[in-house]
């Protein structure tokens, strides 16, 4: 009787100071911009950290002996509806700041995504694990809407935050590290833009394998992670890699060089294929090139290097779109827009078959990416490299020289306090 009487004052004291607090945080959301939460059926987490990789020096600190930090956003299912309000763009006004000064574009603060913080994982079935990385002088916020989606559809969506490559970011000593001396690295660390690139997308590719490395050691039982439910939750078995741009050059080399990726994508990431240049023996895992149709041009050597890197291959040209369009610049605030949301038609037509590309390597990692893709041939244009590598010019190898050219050494670039 006594427990009963207990339970009761415990559910009526919930009913009268917890309800008003989550009908309180509910207010807020609806006052405040969210950006659409997913396509899928499940509630997203997301869990905001810092991992150092003590096996790897720092190239672009000016302190000798600094190991390499990369900060990340991880979204997944969960069966909380969350209420907590998480700010859009990682590192609020520092973004604002360099997008503004770099991009010319307005980045205002104020936009929101709604999700669990630091939820518990919940799968129907066990998760697989996506690693999706930004491009040069981005960040991860920039991939956040296509993370967003593929949280919702039942992965775990790691978003690497390349330090000393994106836009902005902060190290575990709460530093500023600003990526405003982009073009600096590019000029001073190497005299040809391609090798500088090369350079880059090595970089993000040894990230991507370090990320990877510490979740195969969560789902071993490591709880250093923080995120309850992930070792049970998260399925190593069927792990994709993806970038945009220098991510997506990235991605491709990490599938080739990493037996722990099953599969991988690339959006807009064709540029530099001196990349995939030199690899002796092609890979049979499943690679999608999605192109924009601003920045594609045919070319002999493009198709050459592809053919002799992935066998099972799909790639195809997203008519209308631009190299920036694969990304978030949509959620910038657009005061002609009802919201205040910008959207662009490239999202509503590549995020649906990345979904489905990962959902088919998730069912088996044998997929005919051909096959796969020639579904979608009445929504996008699909490359045949075979018919390139024959029909294509071949133009020369893109040299982009920067102006010192004696600039041939690394310079440490120092990081900025806060």
């Amino acid at each position: 009787m006594i427990k009963n009487t207990i339970a009761f004052l415990v559910l009526l004291m919930s009913t009268l100071f917890i309800s008003p607090i989550i009908a309180q945080e509910e207010e807020k959301l609806a006052e405040k911009p969210v950006i659409k939460t997913g396509s899928g059926n499940f509630a997203i987490g997301v869990s905001e950290q810092i991992w150092i990789d003590h096996r790897r020096e720092e190239d672009w600190t000016a302190t000798v002996g600094d190991p390499r930090e990369v900060g990340l956003r991880i979204f997944y299912p969960t069966k909380n509806n969350g209420t907590s309000l998480i700010p859009y763009f990682s590192y609020g006004t520092l973004i604002q700041e360099v997008t503004e000064k770099e991009w010319q574009e307005p980045s205002p603060q104020g936009l929101f995504l709604k999700a669990a913080k630091d939820a518990p994982v919940n799968c129907d079935v066990k998760c697989p694990l996506i690693i999706l990385s930004h491009g040069l002088s981005a960040g991860a916020w920039t991939m956040n809407q296509l993370a967003l989606d593929l949280a919702s559809n039942g992965f775990i969506v790691a978003l690497p935050e390349h330090a000393f490559i994106g836009m902005a970011s902060k190290n575990s000593k709460n530093e500023t590290i600003k990526a405003e001396m982009v073009n600096e690295i590019l000029g001073m660390h190497r005299v040809k833009m391609d090798q500088s690139v090369h350079e880059i997308a090595e970089v993000q590719s040894q990230d991507q394998a370090f990320i990877a490395d510490q979740f195969t050691l969560f789902a071993n039982g490591d709880k250093s992670s923080g995120i309850k439910g992930l070792a049970s939750s998260i399925d190593m078995n069927k792990v994709i890699v993806g970038g945009h741009s220098v991510g997506g050059m990235a991605a491709d080399q990490s599938c080739v060089r990493y037996r722990v990726f099953d599969g991988c994508f690339s959006l807009d990431g064709n540029r530099w294929t001196a990349i995939l240049a030199g690899w002796t023996k092609p890979t049979i895992k499943p690679f999608l090139l999605l192109l924009s149709e601003a920045f594609f041009e045919p070319d002999q050597r493009f198709a050459e290097r592809y053919l002799d890197t992935f066998t099972n291959h799909g790639a195809a040209v997203v008519e209308g779109s631009r190299h920036d369009t694969f990304i978030n610049l949509y959620a910038l605030y657009d005061p002609e827009s009802e919201n205040g949301i910008k959207e662009i038609n490239t999202h509503q037509t590549f995020v649906p078959i990345i979904i489905d590309f990962a959902k088919s390597i998730q069912a088996s990692k044998q997929l005919d990416v051909a096959k796969f893709l020639s579904a979608y041939q009445d929504q996008v244009k699909i490359v045949n490299f075979e018919e390139m590598k024959i029909n294509a010019p071949r133009p020369e190898l893109y040299t982009w020289i920067y102006a010192d050219e004696k600039a041939t050494k690394k310079i440490a670039v120092e990081v900025k306090e806060k």
